[in-house]
């Protein structure tokens, strides 16, 4: 017990200051904060709910010491919760009709996608979402920072030239930050399971990644949210973030259908590297795999890849 409190405290700081690394400005900001969840996974999956609990209360209180409030916010909603969660379900048996199991990777994944959803809903109820005002004020700030650095003999952009795409991507914020949220979680997850089953500290068993499978809910949960994202007002926000979140796990298991299909084709290894490129460079091609995700869902794509070939046994 001892020690799972004290692994949960160093979690939590050390969560905390990775949160506020943005904060730097350094080249690493980015990645650093994209692994804000990982000690706390590591401290749910190796030392149990106690040290998850912990870690999280400690990085929060941390976040409030150095991002006030709003960044407590953020990071319980956005970190803390669903990772405690997911490693909740993660390391929690079930009952089967054979004996004990485990949740699946993808059941665990899909409710850490639900809980990343629910705190982006939150956060915005919370702090306020207002496309029109944070347009006009983002759109400000732009020009004003594009005439200060402009070194060409033009003419800087000015807001009228900025406020088309800053309204689309204000726009497209609850559904972007549900995507980078889940993103970053099933990242931290993903590098924590590997940490704690390197040390024996993990006791179920391993999953090959290029099966997992979210349930059948979550796909059609995705397309009402998608139909309803485009409901004016709260609702059609609050689908947005549902959509982002929910598509962004349904895009991981299209993801994962491409690793399996791919297995044992020449070129894998270059088809592989350019589609999480380009994944990194614009995101666009999440659409895709989350396409490719729903036609697994409904198809069975993997089985009938993977199905053995051969002569029909006649009888």
């Amino acid at each position: 017990m001892v020690q799972g409190l004290l692994v949960g405290l160093v979690a939590g700081v050390a969560a905390a200051l990775l949160f506020v690394s943005p904060f730097g400005g350094t080249p690493l900001a980015i990645p650093l904060f994209a692994l804000t969840g990982l000690p706390i996974a590591i401290a749910g999956l190796g030392w149990g709910n106690l040290a998850t609990l912990v870690a999280a209360v400690a990085g929060a209180a941390g976040a409030f010491a150095m991002a006030q409030w709003v960044g407590a916010l953020a990071f319980v909603l956005l970190f803390a919760v669903p990772v405690g969660w997911a490693t909740a379900m993660a390391t929690q048996p079930r009952p089967l009709p054979t004996g004990k199991g485990w949740w699946p990777a993808g059941f665990v994944l899909a409710n850490a996608a639900a809980a990343v959803a629910v705190g982006v809903i939150l956060i915005g109820v919370v702090v306020g979402f207002d496309p029109p005002a944070l347009t006009q004020e983002i759109t400000q700030a732009m020009a004003e920072w594009a005439a200060t650095v402009n070194p060409g003999p033009g003419d800087p952009p000015t807001a009228a030239d900025l406020e088309p795409l800053v309204r689309l991507n204000v726009t497209l914020l609850p559904a972007t930050v549900g995507i980078i949220g889940v993103g970053m979680v099933a990242l931290d997850l993903y590098l924590a399971e590997k940490s704690v089953r390197f040390s024996d500290l993990l006791r179920r068993p391993e999953e090959t990644m290029s099966n997992i499978a979210v349930p059948a809910l979550v796909p059609a949960a995705l397309v009402v949210a998608v139909v309803l994202a485009f409901v004016p007002g709260t609702v059609g926000h609050a689908a947005e973030a549902v959509a982002g979140a929910l598509g962004a796990a349904v895009a991981l298991v299209g993801l994962a259908v491409l690793h399996a299909l791919t297995r044992g084709m020449a070129g894998r290894i270059a088809v592989l590297a350019v589609s999480y490129a380009l994944i990194l460079l614009s995101g666009l091609p999440l659409v895709l795999f989350a396409l490719l995700g729903i036609a697994e869902n409904m198809f069975h794509l993997r089985a009938r890849r993977l199905r053995p070939r051969g002569p029909t046994p006649t009888s």
